[in-house]
């Protein structure tokens, strides 16, 4: 069993960064997921997690064009962005 995971053991040593601010991104933005069920406007949606989080100069969520969104496969951005 260690032996599939020595390579993130080494980088997990050597570069000695965790998980943590990650999964509080992430769970900030399951939260206002929660909070915004029924809203209709992905825009607005996007806007709001962008706002989550003010000030980092190197966010991820600076970079995305409007109406864009991150999923497990890949960055998608509808072919019509003024229709979500």
């Amino acid at each position: 069993m260690l032996g599939r995971r020595a390579e993130g053991i080494v980088n997990a040593g050597k570069f000695k960064r965790g998980t943590g601010p990650l999964e509080g991104a992430n769970n900030a933005i399951k939260v206002l997921k929660r909070m915004a069920y029924g809203f209709r406007d992905f825009g607005y949606f996007v806007l709001k997690i962008k706002s989550i989080f003010p000030g980092r100069n190197l966010s991820p969520w600076r970079s995305l064009p409007d109406y864009a969104a991150v999923l497990k496969s890949g960055l998608w951005v509808p072919a019509f962005p003024g229709i979500p």
